[in-house]
């Protein structure tokens, strides 16, 4: 297994409670810091026992999603992909937002798989892990010091927010 640079929406966000409390970290803190990995207005948050995790609203999959995505493999060149196609299409048969964000659990595709990923810590030494709807999956990569280049990516991608407000909950990262 490989190392691959992956681009995905976050579906959810967690963070655990011990994570917090050893870093004599908040709440609010962290939230504070996660409003610049993506818009947290966007999901709703749940608490358990030992986590926090929050989960992107369902009508985020709704209104024009499709189009992003159909945009987003234009721009990378894939749109004559067939199995880029065939995503489209199952996505564009199901009746429902959640429908969109139960089918990567269902049916992995290259272009549409589930992915459980963490990132960079917020704080010092606080975990975050985001489970993505992958959409763009390139590998072998080998990289170090990715961090501010990853940004970059999200950061372009998010110029897009006027057309598809999804961007807002896109991350761009490396998984093996």
């Amino acid at each position: 297994m490989g190392t691959y640079l992956a681009n995905g929406i976050a579906l959810d966000i967690t963070i655990d409670k011990e994570d917090l409390e050893r870093e004599n970290f908040g709440l609010e803190e962290a939230i504070k810091c996660l409003k610049d990995e993506v818009n947290i207005d966007l999901y709703d948050l749940k608490e358990t026992e030992d986590r926090y995790i929050w989960t992107i609203k369902p009508e985020m999959f709704g209104g024009n999603f499709i189009e992003f995505l159909e945009e987003q493999f234009r721009l990378y060149g894939g749109e004559e992909d067939r199995s880029i196609a065939q995503v489209i299409e199952e996505i564009k048969g199901l009746k429902s937002p959640e429908e969109i964000m139960n089918l990567p659990d269902e049916k992995s595709s290259p272009n549409f798989q589930l992915l459980d990923l963490f990132s960079d810590y917020i704080g010092y030494r606080i975990e975050v892990r985001y489970r993505l709807i992958c959409y763009f999956m390139d590998g072998k990569i080998l990289m170090e010091c990715y961090g501010r280049i990853l940004r970059y990516f999200e950061q372009m991608i998010r110029l897009q927010r006027d057309k598809y407000p999804i961007v807002d909950c896109v991350k761009v990262m490396i998984s093996n």
